[in-house]
């Protein structure tokens, strides 16, 4: 019988809603191992989409190849999947 004591877990992406990129955007140090999609709202007041969208252009500029998207939704506003 085998027994595995040490799993490790990779994601195949990763999904963020409405993230919060002020801080690692100012950084300019943010590098992804997964495919990453950032779902924004365009009238988010609580974690603007500015920082995200700059963040996404930033990563495509120095890795032309980098799988970063960001989806920025017209009228939506912070919490807007839980409508």
């Amino acid at each position: 019988m085998t027994v595995l004591t040490s799993v490790t877990l990779k994601p195949a992406a990763a999904i963020a809603l409405y993230p919060g990129c002020a801080t690692v955007e100012r950084r300019g140090r943010f590098r992804s191992t997964v495919p990453l999609l950032m779902l924004l709202g365009a009238k988010d007041d609580w974690t603007p989409p500015e920082h995200c969208l700059a963040l996404t252009q930033g990563v495509k500029a120095l890795e032309p190849g980098a799988s970063i998207t960001a989806i920025n939704y017209p009228d939506s506003y912070h919490g807007f999947d839980g409508i």
